[in-house]
């Protein structure tokens, strides 16, 4: 099995905080995330694949989908920025979308802003990526 193949069957599985797809080169990451839900030991495992997947090139662009976001504290900001400098990093492009206004001034207030642009539809968010 590729990393890849084997990760999106398991990150499809009920109770992820990660939920996964691709879109061609695009991973589109749905965080499932709301104050006390996981365990740090969780989030660790789930972000580590993920950055396996991206820093072995699997995919070049990274979209955030928030829709699901409604935690926003460092145990798992810190892991999205990690992931969005990877990226960032091998010159791929990283946006958001489905992000509430909470979490958009989260985002401002941590000076985050600058790592990724959100957008209002995932199709805007994914032709950003892929136009750049």
């Amino acid at each position: 099995f590729s990393p890849v193949s084997t990760w999106f069957e398991t990150a499809q599985r009920a109770n992820r905080i990660l939920l996964g797809e691709a879109e061609g080169k695009v991973l589109v990451l749905q965080p499932h995330v709301t104050a006390g839900s996981f365990r740090m030991a969780e989030v660790q495992v789930e972000y580590n694949n993920v950055f396996r997947l991206l820093d072995g090139r699997e995919f070049d662009h990274l979209l955030f989908d928030f829709h699901h976001m409604e935690y926003a504290g460092s145990t798992i900001i810190g892991p999205l920025v990690t992931l969005a400098t990877t990226v960032k990093r091998q010159q791929g492009q990283v946006a958001a979308f489905g992000t509430s206004d909470y979490m958009l001034e989260v985002y401002q207030n941590m000076a985050l802003h600058h790592l990724w642009k959100n957008y209002s539809s995932r199709a805007e968010a994914l032709a950003s990526v892929l136009a750049n």
